[in-house]
Order: structure tokens, then sequence, then C-alpha cells
């Protein structure tokens, strides 16, 4: 799909992945469940200093009550492709509600 690919092991670790960044990225693939701090806390702060860039959530946990593009893994490549260009078509950036 033509996209550059940023990768970091942790939430604390995509954190400054991101703020050494030179432009926005045009889509950003976070793990709710990443160690040292979650997809939903690394989106908040990167959102915090000013992020723009949509966010696509992935988790292999239930997702009851949960708002934004959320995969539940194992999903497929065809579910991706559609979860970006969902993404794309909807620039505002949305963080999950916590689960009950």
């Amino acid at each position: 799909m033509g996209f550059r690919v940023h990768t970091a092991s942790d939430g604390v670790s995509a954190l400054e992945a991101y703020a050494e960044m030179p432009t926005e990225p045009e889509l950003m693939l976070l793990d709710l469940d990443l160690p040292r701090q979650s997809g939903k806390e690394c989106h908040a702060a990167i959102v915090e200093k000013g992020g723009t860039g949509p966010a696509i959530f992935m988790t292999g946990l239930p997702t009851e009550s949960m708002d934004g593009t959320i995969l539940t893994k194992p999903f497929t490549r065809s579910e991706l492709v559609a979860a970006i260009i969902s993404a794309g078509e909807n620039q505002t950036p949305s963080i999950p509600q916590d689960s009950p």
C-alpha cells in the first residue's frame, strides 16, 4: 500500500519514535496491550502533543464498550486493508473507551 513503517516494541518506545518523526504519520497502528504503556495511552499522549493522524487499534481481548477502529486478532490482510482505507477516510483520531 506504499506506507513507510516505523516499529516499536512497546508504547514508550512508540511515543519516543513519534517525537523524532519529522512529519505527522499518516496512520498509527497500535496494540491496546503494549508493554510499559498501552496503545490507548500512547495514542492519548500523541494527541496531547498535537498529533492528528488516525489510529487503528489491535487487540486479542474482548472489545465491548470501545469506540474507534478496532481490529480483533487474528485478522486477515483484507480486514487490515479495509481498516486502513476507513481510517484514511475518517481523519479524526479516536481513543477507545475503557472496558467496564
